[in-house]
């Protein structure tokens, strides 16, 4: 049998969207969630697994360059005239830069050049974005669990989230000093905001809707961050001269959700994907609270038994 490939419908992707239809019973309406579930853990646990395996390669590098100069510490001694070029001293400064804020910068890097080619070929944001229809289980694709976090339309979106990404990545990068932590935390966020929004279809009743953007997983951060560094002042980018502690921006940012979820169901309509902001941001704070830190540094312990080292690694958290 000839195997045809899979057309998504061809409606316009807007989260404001929301036909009327018959409500169903709860029962009823999380038909149809156990395979997104079921490619969510498998996501979140492949990603994971992947950077502490990566990360354990990367540490076992350090390790052997370290012991290399150790015994010889003029190896890397080179003698260069300081250069006037503006693209060496950009690459100086990326080398001084730590890891994990290279990341967050690759991070928004990718964000941005996925904008620059929707706006050249906008076919690219259907398929990169996360598709939920009623009664059409072939739209749900696994990998836009992940793809639909990169995915931005309009300028204000791609502008808020990375102004968002590149305030609080670095804060939170002085926790998680590892570039692959920080990729699986942040990955792991986008995972859970995704599958949240799926949820937040069911309950409210709505037949169709896409996700796109990468909200979910800032909210993620700014939830890790309100229990990891509760000292931080942030301020509106409206009131600057209004600052408030982090902890109280996330209980903010929860009535706000709440009230936009609650506004939806009396009949509104939000441009925001809400579930997914609750999804990411109790995926931020459940990481940080549970002191999953001793998952991944087990996992990396693990990765670097299998590859069978030679070197005395020593694991130093920094919490």
């Amino acid at each position: 049998p000839r195997i045809r490939p899979v057309q998504i419908p061809n409606l316009r992707l807007d989260l404001r969207r929301r036909n009327t239809v018959t409500v169903l019973p709860m029962a009823h309406r999380f038909r149809g969630l156990f395979r997104p579930l079921t490619w969510s853990i498998i996501s979140i646990a492949g990603v994971t697994g992947t950077c502490a395996y990566a990360e354990a390669h990367n540490v076992i590098h350090q390790a052997e360059r370290k012991r290399q100069h150790q015994l010889n510490p003029f190896s890397n001694f080179s003698r260069k005239n300081p250069s006037s070029n503006p693209i060496r001293g950009i690459i100086d400064k990326l080398k001084n830069t730590p890891p994990t804020q290279l990341v967050v910068y690759g991070i928004a890097a990718v964000n941005l050049t996925v904008f620059a080619l929707i706006k050249v070929k906008p076919s690219v944001a259907a398929r990169l974005s996360l598709w939920d229809f009623r009664g059409v289980p072939q739209a749900f694709r696994p990998v836009n669990l992940i793809t639909c976090a990169v995915t931005h339309r309009e300028f204000w979106h791609i502008g808020f989230n990375s102004m968002a990404l590149l305030s609080f990545g670095p804060v939170l990068s002085q926790a998680l000093t590892l570039p692959y932590h920080f990729l699986s935390f942040y990955t792991t966020c986008a995972i859970a905001s995704s599958f949240a929004h799926l949820v937040g279809n069911r309950v409210d009743n709505v037949p169709r809707s896409t996700l796109l953007g990468a909200s979910g997983a800032v909210y993620g951060l700014i939830g890790a961050i309100a229990l990891v560094r509760p000292d931080v002042q942030m301020s509106l980018i409206f009131l600057p001269m209004v600052p408030f502690t982090i902890q109280t921006g996330v209980i903010g940012l929860v009535c706000f959700d709440i009230g936009g979820i609650i506004y939806g169901r009396l009949g509104g309509k939000t441009p925001f994907g809400h579930w997914a902001h609750l999804g990411g941001l109790f995926a931020g704070l459940a990481y940080v609270f549970y002191n999953l830190y001793d998952w991944y540094w087990w996992l990396v312990a693990k990765a670097v038994e299998f590859q069978k080292t030679d070197l005395k690694v020593v694991f130093e958290k920094k919490k």
